[in-house]
């Protein structure tokens, strides 16, 4: 049995999100609230999910999620997004603990199948909001659908092996569509791919200050290696 939570702004919405989801024999929603902090029976029972709807306010998601990980409630997180999401949210709700990312008109079967992905393996995400709204940064450049899949990751920060696990595919395969990659955004690194992105925004600095000064210090480390060499 999957113990869930929902949360959101308005009653109406977590009301009828959680009586569709109990038609699932398998899901037992053990409450609703409008913050995490309204709900007594975190106390008694830890949800293994808790679903969070957006309700047109993004600062409302961010408020819940801090909240949860404040109280140091172990549960996964996925949020229910509306369908014309900004990419600059998207981006950042990419950075925080999330576990998946569904949108509102998604269907009845798609929202079950998001739930037990999450309980089961830890991450879900639409392939309509992955890289639909990714490819909005890069119009005009013709990736394909493996090579925009790679540069979510880029984006989300993972590094080539753990792509390489999460596509099951090899780590020289994923280092041979990130140089297409390269190539086809005329950059040379993953420094120059964020900005190329982003489009230098200044919201996004220190994320591309952060990947720089990582580089930095694995080139330094590597330099100071061969000079001991």
């Amino acid at each position: 049995m999957i113990n869930l939570m929902v949360l959101g702004l308005y009653s109406l919405e977590r009301q009828a999100l959680s009586i569709l989801i109990e038609r699932d024999s398998d899901i037992n929603v053990i409450d609703h609230a409008k913050s995490i902090e309204d709900i007594n029976t975190v106390c008694c029972i830890i949800p293994d999910i808790i679903i969070i709807f957006e309700s047109g306010s993004y600062n409302y998601c961010f408020k819940q999620i801090r909240h949860i990980k404040s109280k140091k409630i172990n549960s996964k997180i996925i949020l229910l997004l509306s369908s014309y999401i900004d990419c600059l949210y998207l981006y950042s709700i990419l950075r925080t603990n999330v576990n998946g990312y569904i949108l509102k008109n998604t269907e009845q079967n798609e929202l079950f199948k998001a739930i037990r992905v999450v309980y089961s393996k830890g991450f879900y995400m639409r392939d309509e909001l992955k890289f639909k709204k990714l490819a909005e940064y890069i119009d005009g450049i013709s990736l394909t659908k493996r090579e925009v899949e790679i540069l979510f990751y880029i984006f989300k920060g993972y590094k080539n092996k753990r792509i390489a696990n999460i596509l099951h595919i090899k780590e020289n395969t994923v280092k041979n569509h990130i140089y297409n990659i390269y190539k086809k955004l005329n950059v040379k690194n993953k420094i120059e791919v964020i900005v190329r992105i982003l489009g230098n925004r200044d919201i996004f600095r220190d994320k591309i200050d952060y990947v720089k000064n990582k580089t930095a210090n694995f080139n330094y480390k590597k330099n100071a290696d061969a000079v001991r060499s």
